[in-house]
């Protein structure tokens, strides 16, 4: 946000031309008494619209293009806004025209942010000569209607029609423009009915029309809104679903939003509605209509813009800039604008314009456009969007490729496939995917990941010329005039003290900071160059990431196991915990628990202190189906299950993936252990399934052969892969009772162990039975 108010229309200071001097406001020029236009006149001299020249008003003389562009951008904004829109944009403006009638840069800057012309029609003016030359009465109109925010009115209008003897005049398209100003009296016509729209514009005309104008605003409770100069930095839009009266006046709006979801918003009663930028009556928040409510710092509600029906325009993406999407609608081109109020999704993720990356390579779009033009939301999709970090772990692929476990600059862990296909660089050298090794652990690099699929990588560029260190910043301290830092290595629990380069570069949180911010105990990533710090980005030391699990799994070969949550915005950051290790602390529904315990499924609050994980607090989502399993079709990578359902809504099918947790008695099972028969509770989603719960118990006895995961001798449970005749096996929990028979043939004789003797990796045959889905053991046989 460039600015720091809300802007209303404000008459502002006088038009300060060469040769101007401000006379007594309260008395009329000399040159005026008994003219026709003397109130208005007046009126506008009284506002600080115009000053006299030389002691007169000198109505007749004409005005020029420059000087009713001038007038316009100072009843749209104040002088405070109208500095701070001409400072950033000074350098447009100076580009197109140099030093040019430099007493007017800052109000052609506010004609352009206020859509009071576009760059396009300032240009043409400026190269045409027309700036300097007197103004027609018609261009004048189109000028004034949108600095009164009343185009996005006028173009919406299907009929107008005009009354004056020659309209037949008026050049094709400004007819709206003169109607609607001749409907609200700003303009009448001449004593023999003309408009005349190509005369030039004098002073009393243009101070008439000036003085009617700003009547009008303030009449109507005129709020000019300007997206990057507006002084709220939270809002809630959506359609309008419902909008219910409540106690004491106020009114619960209810909106619908296809990006981030229906909410309810609080109004009192003196909260502003604003439709076409005037002051509107409650009674207009009716159901369909597209509403933003802006909102302070605590959520309250400071004003609400009504903005109409919502149109969607989908089609291929020609092209992206900072501040439009030109799109191929039906074979044609559209060009939109978008601004700090328009919502963004990309891929998963929803958020505001800083999603947009100019160079993904996006495919398609779909516009959501309100009746006023604006664009309140845009869906990308195809092309990727980068992520940067230092390689954590490199896993090959059986099937080809690599996994990339990748530790963010924030030290959240994410996993990416890079595939055979994937473009691979290391310092800029062509690379196999299945070239990248544990060697490139700790190097830093870029990936384009696809934001279609958040785990698949278009490429990969690895950098291990430059020097990065993960860890926490243990000290600062000035010696002999040199600034140091030092950090402690997470990697290897070594402090080491760097001075810093000149000119490093410091952020905390991605905002830009100075050396002497810097905080002990943040998490930092640091580039070192040539021995020094040459640039820090710096975090919370403790952070919490919130979401639902995902997925959980237990990569073959390893004591691991990894949790997948996804967040609210669609990201998906990756935990891993090393079973015989040290385990974080596990609450799930607020009492002791443990990671085997875990669901997908359950929403998550996973707490971190320098990238281990500390505290995993869980709630498990109540199940929304219930029914009976009445087929199962089983394949490699999960089963299709079709379930009766006890709602009477007939069946439905759905999809157990391999990483949805599915239980019974509260104990993990494979999903290859469901049955037709089973009655079962679930957590779905359309056809997707988060977790299933068996609630019929069954006792068999059985034989398993496979490896050990995790031996816990506390608890005497072994988490075991027995062999299923998949890749990655059937996860089993084995309790062994005290007395149970534990023998090692491994050595080719028979000799009688104990289960601290097992360890992970050993290959066991179990002999048992299933107990409520625990593998109950009575024999055990290492080989």
């Amino acid at each position: 946000m460039k600015g720091k108010k809300l802007l209303s229309w404000v008459l502002a200071a006088a038009l300060c031309l060469p040769g101007f001097t401000l006379p007594a406001m309260a008395a009329s020029f000399p040159d005026v008494v008994g003219h026709w236009a003397v109130d208005r006149i007046d009126d506008a001299v009284a506002k600080g619209i115009f000053v006299g020249i030389e002691g007169k008003f000198v109505p007749d003389r004409t005005i020029t293009a420059s000087e009713v562009l001038a007038v316009c951008a100072r009843i749209t904004v104040d002088s405070e806004t109208r500095t701070d829109i001409g400072a950033d944009r000074a350098d447009q403006i100076k580009g197109l025209m140099g030093d040019e009638q430099s007493w007017f840069h800052k109000e052609y800057a506010v004609c352009l942010e206020a859509g009071i012309l576009t760059y396009a029609e300032l240009k043409e003016l400026y190269q045409s000569g027309a700036l300097t030359q007197p103004i027609a009465k018609e261009d004048f109109a189109l000028y004034l209607v949108r600095a009164m925010q009343l185009e996005p009115m006028t173009k919406s209008l299907t009929s107008y029609n005009l009354s004056f003897t020659d309209k037949k005049d008026i050049t094709s398209g400004l007819e709206p423009y003169i109607y609607v100003l001749n409907m609200y009296s700003i303009i009448t016509g001449t004593d023999k009915g003309e408009f005349q729209p190509k005369s030039n514009v004098d002073r009393a005309v243009a101070a008439t029309m000036l003085s009617k104008a700003t009547d009008f605003m303030k009449e109507n409770g005129t709020s000019v809104e300007l997206p990057e100069y507006a002084d709220y930095d939270n809002w809630e839009a959506g359609t309008i679903v419902s909008a219910t009266a409540g106690d004491k006046g106020v009114i619960l709006l209810t909106l619908a939003n296809e990006l981030s979801g229906a909410k309810t918003v609080s109004l009192s009663s003196n909260t502003p509605i604003y439709e076409n930028s005037m002051l509107a009556d409650k009674s207009l928040l009716k159901a369909g209509a597209y509403a933003r409510v802006n909102e302070d710092a605590d959520g309250g509600a400071i004003s609400v813009r009504l903005s109409g029906s919502v149109q969607i325009y989908t089609g291929s993406v020609v092209g992206i800039s900072a501040d439009a999407i030109m799109l191929s609608v039906n074979g044609v081109t559209k060009t939109m604008s978008y601004d700090r109020f328009t919502e963004v999704q990309v891929g998963g993720k929803v958020g505001d314009r800083s999603l947009i990356d100019l160079d993904a390579g996006y495919t398609n779009a779909a516009c959501r456009v309100d009746q006023l033009g604006h664009m309140v939301a845009m869906t990308l999709t195809g092309g990727t969007h980068q992520e940067e970090g230092l390689v954590s772990s490199v896993e090959s692929i059986a099937t080809g490729g690599t996994t990339l476990t990748i530790s963010g600059f924030d030290g959240q862990l994410q996993k990416y496939t890079v595939s055979t296909g994937a473009a691979v660089t290391a310092n800029g050298l062509a690379l196999s995917s299945a070239t990248i090794g544990s060697s490139y652990v700790g190097c830093y690099v870029a990936l384009r990941v696809s934001n279609d699929n958040a785990s698949s990588v278009a490429s990969a560029a690895l950098d291990t010329a430059t020097k990065y260190v993960q860890g926490a910043v243990k000290s600062t301290a000035v010696d002999s005039g040199v600034n140091t830092v030092t950090l402690t290595d997470l990697s290897t629990s070594k402090a080491t003290t760097y001075k810093v380069a000149s000119g490093a570069t410091f952020y905390y949180q991605d905002a830009a900071i100075t050396y002497g911010g810097i905080q002990k105990d943040w998490f930092v990533t640091v580039r070192i160059s040539g021995g020094e710090l040459a640039a820090m980005w710096a975090y919370p030391g403790s952070s919490i990431t919130e979401g639902t699990i995902s997925g959980i799994t237990f990569p073959s070969g390893t004591t691991k196991q990894i949790i997948s949550v996804t967040k609210a915005d669609g990201s998906i950051v990756s935990f891993e915990f090393n079973l015989s290790g040290t385990l974080p602390e596990v609450k799930r529904s607020s009492k002791t628990s443990s990671l085997d315990k875990l669901r997908t499924g359950d929403v998550v609050k996973v707490t971190s202190r320098y990238n281990s994980v500390t505290l995993v607090e869980a709630t498990p989502q109540s199940a929304n189906l219930t029914g009976t399993i009445t087929e199962i079709t089983q394949t490699t990578s999960g089963v299709t299950i079709t379930v009766e359902l006890d709602s009477g809504a007939g069946t439905g099918t759905y999809t157990v993936g391999t990483s949805v947790s599915v239980t019974k008695s509260g104990t993990t099972i494979s999903m290859y252990d469901l049955r037709v028969g089973y009655h079962v509770a679930m957590v779905a989603s359309s056809d997707q399934v988060s977790s299933v719960d068996v609630d019929k118990a069954t006792t068999a006895s059985n034989q398993i052969a496979g490896t050990i995961i995790f031996v816990n001798t506390a608890d005497k449970i072994i988490t075991f892969r027995a062999n299923d005749g998949t890749s990655e096996g059937k996860i089993v929990i084995v309790s062994v009772p005290t007395g149970t028979t534990i023998q090692d043939v491994s050595g080719g004789t028979i000799s009688t162990t104990s289960l601290s003797k097992l360890a992970t990796g050993d290959t066991l045959d179990i002999y048992g039975s299933y107990v409520n889905d625990q593998f109950k053991a009575t024999l055990i046989i290492r080989k």
